[in-house]
């Protein structure tokens, strides 16, 4: 690939044309001796000023994609030591975000079964968003995933190994992980076979902004007509379609298939793909819980104002088995518990016992 190919691939990394023109244009300059990174980096953030975003807040997500287009050019560039607000700033944009999470409400979820019931009737529609809908509710994968992306192999009666996780970066190791599902994996396997025969080729030759853009808003559309009267809005979306496929979900997963000795949060983590891959020597799945908190403002309701707080309900029905990678923690609780109960049973007085001295008879 040539020079002029390279700066056409990495400014393709930017969200909008504005900033794949200005990638287009300051790119080349990272390769040339004289440049300096930081005044580099300062005229980058000229431009997004220019266009009326002031504030680190507005333009963090632009900046991801200035360094995402950097490691196209060299995946360890040393624009990139450059290139990118100081710890202060950022510590700034968390807390803010933070902030926005901690004014939020807990939201009820009063039916989980009518939800989920709901969505497994889509996987069966003749419409290719309302299948989409229904797949982002039973498996919490985004829409872009779930129509490109997403590659589901059978594992139990109700999990699936999945892969083609989005917003993983430039990672060497893809992500492959076990994830739940709310209805029966067989009928998501076929679902989402059903839902690409029904998009046809088309999807195979567009990129995953074009799908995100072309076939993200029918889909949202969906979820807002058949879900509405179930799940309560969020303040801070105007659609239900992000909290459907990742905050509900979660929720709902948890509440059926989570072990009661395994953190909620780690059980979240695990099946919502969040997870780092160290690199090549080391590709184990390491779980990260610092984006969990945007998805706990949905719980279950016990039908009298108060949360639900029951774990893994579903787990002792016949087919539903624990997630492989939580059941040698479960074994070794389970180990823990049954060793705890015999060290009391042997050590505590036994008052039930008869007290009379063997081959003496006993007073009645």
């Amino acid at each position: 690939m040539n020079d002029n190919n390279i700066i056409h691939v990495a400014a393709g990394k930017g969200r909008t044309v504005w900033l794949q023109n200005c990638l287009k244009q300051l790119l080349p300059q990272l390769n040339l001796p004289s440049t300096d990174y930081q005044t580099w980096f300062d005229s980058v953030i000229e431009v997004m000023e220019h266009r009326g975003l002031t504030q680190p807040t507005q333009q963090k997500d632009y900046l991801s994609d200035v360094r995402n287009a950097i490691r196209v050019i060299d995946p360890k560039h040393p624009a990139l030591e450059v290139v990118d607000f100081d710890t202060s700033t950022w510590i700034q944009i968390n807390n803010r975000a933070g902030d926005r999470l901690g004014a939020r409400t807990t939201k009820f979820i009063d039916n989980p079964d009518a939800i989920v019931k709901l969505a497994t009737t889509l996987l069966g529609s003749y419409q290719w968003s309302e299948i989409a809908a229904g797949l982002a509710v039973v498996t919490g994968r985004r829409s872009t995933e779930v129509i490109k992306t997403a590659r589901f192999e059978y594992k139990t009666k109700y999990s699936v190994i999945f892969t083609g996780a989005l917003k993983r970066g430039d990672e060497p190791v893809e992500c492959v992980f076990e994830i739940p599902t709310l209805c029966e994996a067989q009928l998501v396997i076929e679902a989402i076979a059903n839902l690409r025969s029904q998009l046809g080729q088309e999807i195979q030759s567009l990129s995953k902004r074009q799908v995100s853009s072309r076939y993200g808003r029918a889909v949202a559309t969906k979820c807002d007509r058949y879900f509405d009267e179930l799940v309560p809005p969020r303040e801070d979306q105007d659609n239900l379609y992000t909290h459907l496929f990742r905050a509900v979900y979660a929720t709902i997963a948890s509440y059926w298939y989570c072990p009661p000795t395994v953190p909620e949060i780690e059980f979240r983590a695990a099946i919502q793909g969040h997870y780092q891959i160290i690199d090549e020597q080391d590709p184990k799945l390491r779980r990260s819980i610092a984006a969990g908190r945007n998805y706990f403002d949905y719980r279950i309701s016990d039908g009298q104002g108060n949360i639900d707080g029951r774990l893994g309900i579903k787990l002792a029905l016949p087919d539903v088995e624990i997630l492989e990678q939580f059941q040698p923690a479960v074994f070794q609780a389970n180990q823990l518990s049954s060793k705890l109960l015999t060290h009391i049973n042997t050590t505590l007085p036994q008052s039930n016992q008869p007290t009379t001295q063997p081959n003496q008879p006993q007073i009645m």
